[in-house]
């Protein structure tokens, strides 16, 4: 495992330890990767150094077109999934943090 992996599976353990906390929400296993979902409904994984979420079209493509994250292509059924590269460790929890909520809110 690679040092920015490293930092990306520490910063991802911190905010699902956060998630985790709201009713409904649990840590399993997608496509091999630790996962959060809500009643059943996958919204984010760790996927090496990058968090992959379900989003909004809008807010998707929002941040493709910001250069902020790129489309996530890992079955044909995920559309709308991103992927946000780790940046710093302290500027990805803030971010991740965000999308994170965003991402619960859009499945919840």
């Amino acid at each position: 495992m690679t040092e920015q992996s490293q930092a990306a599976r520490q910063v991802f353990d911190q905010l699902a330890a956060e998630q985790v906390r709201r009713p409904g929400v649990n840590r399993r296993r997608m496509f091999g990767r630790d996962g959060l979902n809500v009643e059943g409904k996958f919204f984010a994984f760790l996927d090496r150094d990058k968090l992959v979420l379900k989003l909004p079209a809008a807010t998707a493509e929002g941040l493709i077109r910001a250069g902020e994250a790129s489309t996530t292509r890992m079955s044909p059924t995920m559309r709308r999934w991103v992927s946000v590269p780790m940046s710093s460790p302290t500027a990805a929890a803030r971010r991740w943090r965000q999308l994170m909520a965003d991402a619960y809110a859009h499945v919840a």
